[in-house]
């Protein structure tokens, strides 16, 4: 599961150690959130659940995230950002060894649980990190790092799959990676702030932030990461259950949509410059509308696989676009942002598990249609933002 910064600074003193841990945490939260879908098939048949049940975990994870993403900023506050992280790394390293080790799937689901829980205070964390000691360069390379790990976690699933090991060492490996941050984090205790804790959300936030357009706004979230998780969590399934592609050529296929995606928001980051965040999110959403109809409409197996890269690179400005628009369109732009992005857990978690039971019922192939009303709900919610009145004051 990822998540963008909100804002930016010029780098700190200490950057040369603290920086490699951070790039390998956004990595980290990649590697996960790209294997799980290829895993999901070999997983359920383990546990021997129904294919939608993987709305299940996905809904326990995205929950406690936000739980604890929205208080993140005081725990960090309070412990310090060392003990703050290495604390939450530490329990990750647990719930992904848990999760490799679970002999039942309530213990799956449990240790999912843990995983949403650690993932609210990483991932806040280590996004303030980004925001306070660094500028925008850095961010994106932070984040074009998660996207690596996205690309990577469903290629190494696929291998340990083929390879006839099952789908729990792709997990270990995962908690090797994890185990070797905690270390880093250790390492480089001192050179952590003690003060870059994210702001808590407020309890009641004022009338003025509470409008049609923030509403718009949130609705825009849960589409747009429920998207991109759902492509990402039932290609897979698709692939192999409906289309008839090998588990390795479909795990590859599944890699080359987090690989669009990462391609794509490098390639945003190289060219913001040189256009509007209006122009960058028209074409962002034409591409992905473009993609998800070929996929679809499947006319030949060939360009309907072709088609999962083209949506990952339509998905892939999405989300930095419209944190990026936030101070334009709403007020309050600090508790707006906040309540994007928990709008966006909302999504991770409720897109993909509703597309399952749907496709539980109706089919696999229902997923096309499903993405496609989905991404026509964010295009019209894009339109009536982007026409609702100016706030008079952002901050």
């Amino acid at each position: 599961m990822r998540r963008e910064p909100v804002a930016g600074k010029a780098a700190a003193v200490d950057s040369d150690t603290t920086l490699p841990v951070a790039l390998g945490a956004f990595f980290l939260f990649g590697l996960p959130d790209g294997l799980l879908g290829v895993a999901w098939p070999s997983m359920r048949a383990d546990f021997q659940v129904g294919l939608a049940a993987l709305g299940v975990p996905l809904l326990i994870l995205n929950g406690c995230y936000i739980l604890t993403a929205s208080f993140s900023g005081g725990l960090t506050n309070r412990l310090g950002a060392a003990r703050a992280l290495a604390g939450a790394l530490t329990l990750y390293l647990l719930g992904l060894t848990a999760v490799a080790l679970a002999p039942t799937w309530l213990v799956l689901i449990l240790a999912m649980g843990l995983l949403g829980l650690c993932l609210g205070i990483l991932d806040a964390g280590f996004n303030a990190y980004a925001a306070l000691r660094h500028g925008s360069g850095v961010m994106n390379l932070l984040h074009g790092l998660y996207g690596v790990g996205t690309f990577v976690g469903p290629l190494a699933a696929t291998v340990i799959l083929v390879s006839g090991r099952g789908w729990r060492p792709a997990y270990l490996g995962v908690a090797v990676v994890a185990l070797v941050l905690v270390i880093g984090i250790i390492a480089t205790r001192r050179s952590w702030s003690e003060r870059e804790g994210l702001p808590a959300l407020p309890s009641r936030p004022g009338g003025r932030l509470w409008n049609r357009a923030l509403l718009l706004s949130l609705l825009s979230f849960v589409c747009v990461v429920g998207l991109e998780a759902s492509v990402g969590k039932w290609a897979f399934s698709v692939l192999i259950g409906s289309r008839h592609f090998s588990p390795s050529t479909a795990g590859i296929l599944v890699s080359l949509y987090w690989g669009g995606f990462t391609a794509g928001r490098l390639l945003a980051a190289a060219t913001a410059r040189f256009s509007t965040s209006g122009q960058l999110l028209t074409g962002s959403l034409a591409t992905s509308l473009i993609g998800i109809l070929l996929f679809w409409w499947n006319p030949a197996p060939a360009l309907g696989a072709a088609a999962l890269p083209l949506i990952g690179f339509g998905f892939a400005a999405l989300f930095p676009l419209l944190v990026a628009l936030t101070p334009q369109r709403l007020a309050s732009t600090r508790h707006a942002v906040g309540f994007q992005i928990a709008a966006g857990g909302v999504g991770a978690g409720a897109i993909p598990a509703l597309l399952g039971v749907l496709m539980a019922g109706a089919g696999l192939e229902a997923l096309g249609p499903a993405l496609l009303l989905v991404a026509l709900v964010l295009i019209g919610s894009q339109f009536l933002v982007a026409r609702a009145p100016r706030p008079a004051a952002s901050r």
